[in-house]
């Protein structure tokens, strides 16, 4: 090859691993600049009493059989005597502690673990409304790494979760009316 296309090659090359550089910098410059913890909620309406909901949202060994992400769940000594668990999927292990119980009504999780992407906490506020009962699930989240905050942000959605729990719950509570 001749020095003229040789050179030409070259600056192509180094453009595109300057534009890709640049790219991955600017995300990590937006994900610095958003803010760590964040709010989002769902609410579901379902064809079920509170009772039975709060059966199958605290049942949490039973989670794999109706939460199709968690391939399965299991039980941790808690040294406060609280109520928690691990749940593992393909994106890996998620401790989990209850850290408020009122049972037919409220219910508040937290993400117990150490060294995590992410943290915070799920509220379950469960109201009867007439022959349904409305559920609303709130996240208090905190994303630690600026990637995973533009992504969370920008990407997948700080609800897309929420969405696919309240969904799953729903879809649960269906089949067992049926």
């Amino acid at each position: 090859m001749n020095q003229i296309i040789k050179r030409k090659i070259m600056i192509i090359l180094l453009s595109i691993v300057g534009i890709v550089l640049l790219l991955i910098g600017g995300v990590f410059a937006i994900g610095a600049t958003l803010p760590v913890r964040h709010t989002a909620s769902v609410v579901a309406n379902v064809n079920a009493s509170p009772e039975k909901i709060w059966s199958f949202i605290t049942d949490y060994k039973s989670f794999p059989s109706w939460r199709s992400e968690l391939s399965e769940v299991r039980a941790v000594d808690d040294t406060q005597g609280r109520t928690s668990w691990i749940e593992v999927s393909k994106f890996g292990e998620m401790p989990l502690t209850v850290e408020q119980s009122d049972p037919p009504r409220r219910l508040v999780t937290r993400i117990s673990g150490k060294d995590l992407q992410f943290g915070g906490t799920w509220s379950f506020e469960i109201e009867p409304q007439g022959n349904q009962t409305k559920v609303t699930i709130t996240e208090n989240g905190e994303v630690y790494s600026p990637l995973f905050r533009f992504m969370s942000k920008f990407i997948f959605g700080h609800d897309t979760h929420l969405k696919s729990y309240a969904k799953q719950l729903e879809a649960k509570l269906q089949a067992e009316v049926n």
